[in-house]
């Protein structure tokens, strides 16, 4: 049988309303903070689970929050999606998945769009924040640098002695306003070199192989890639084998918000990965901010930078 809120009353010797405001949270009653501790320890110790239909309906809220990303089966997006459930799950909240443009058709309190493209307005009438790992959105509330990251892969390329260095990236990567493309160009040129921009399709791993080898036959080989994303060091590796070349003996490679997976990868890919948990946390932070009953004063846009992870791909 579940535990309930009498339960929990009875076994400490408290009014049933006590619990009740302690377990939604009430700070506008006044409990001691050692009452409050000993309900949510018992809590714990019988097993008790929230009812959060009866709790939406007291509270007026759902304690849902809808997070919409292209694709969540893709890295990095899976593993953002695990670091910011579990965030959300310490915050009392649980989390509705749902891909980028759907309508929201549940109850929810508030909505994150991950990597939303500029013309994809925010959810009408609910608190959104956005968080973009690519620079495709310069108004995000919190972002990966993927300016800063590409510089540093492009800077590390051109250390190791790669003298003809390429970018690698979908379309839509390429032309991002704060995208890899704006700091590998910036590093090319004050190098005195032209940049080579290889562009493919989409983001899949065959769009980036179709996308070198077509490059291939008509260019001279670049000795240096900087890659934009996991598909697109995968991509690289296949073209460059297809016709006869290797990585990093004719080809040095390094992946930009690439994912630890890189590593598994042979040879294992050098990448300036970004911080998931951080952004993760960073994302939850913000957007429990505004949910508060009196928020404070809103923060500005919180911005994390990748490291570098050198591996065999550019030694």
């Amino acid at each position: 049988m579940a535990v309930t809120l009498r339960d929990i009353a009875k076994s400490l010797n408290l009014s049933h309303a006590t619990v009740s405001f302690v377990l939604n949270e009430r700070r506008d009653v006044a409990i001691p903070d050692t009452t409050r501790q000993r309900v949510f320890a018992r809590a714990q110790e019988m097993g008790y689970r929230p009812n959060r239909a009866a709790r939406a309906l007291v509270m007026g809220r759902t304690q849902m929050i809808a997070l919409a990303s292209p694709g969540v089966h893709r890295q990095p997006y899976g593993e953002l999606f695990e670091r910011f459930v579990a965030a959300a799950r310490a915050s009392g909240y649980e989390t509705l998945l749902m891909n980028l443009g759907s309508p929201i058709d549940w109850a929810v309190d508030a909505v994150l769009q991950i990597d939303a493209p500029r013309d994809l307005s925010r959810a009408e009438g609910l608190p959104t924040m956005r968080l973009d790992l690519t620079g495709m959105d310069p108004d995000a509330d919190v972002r990966f640098d993927a300016v800063d990251a590409a510089r540093t892969a492009t800077e590390h390329l051109l250390s190791r002695g790669s003298k003809r260095v390429a970018i690698l990236a979908s379309h839509q990567a390429l032309n991002a306003p704060n995208g890899a493309a704006v700091g590998y160009t910036e590093v090319i040129e004050g190098a005195g070199k032209s940049p080579i921009r290889l562009v493919a399709a989409d983001d899949t791993p065959l769009a980036f192989v179709e996308a070198m080898e077509q490059s291939l036959r008509v260019v001279e080989a670049p000795d240096g890639i900087v890659a934009v994303g996991t598909s697109a060091a995968i991509g690289a590796i296949r073209a460059l084998a297809n016709v006869g070349l290797s990585v990093p003996k004719d080809c040095r490679l390094v992946a930009v918000d690439g994912d630890g997976a890189l590593g598994c990868l042979v040879p294992s890919v050098s990448a300036v990965e970004a911080p998931l948990a951080e952004l993760a946390i960073d994302a939850a932070e913000t957007l429990f901010l505004t949910l508060r009953p009196n928020p404070a004063g809103m923060i500005g846009p919180r911005v994390r930078t990748g490291t570098l992870v050198v591996r065999e791909s550019s030694q």
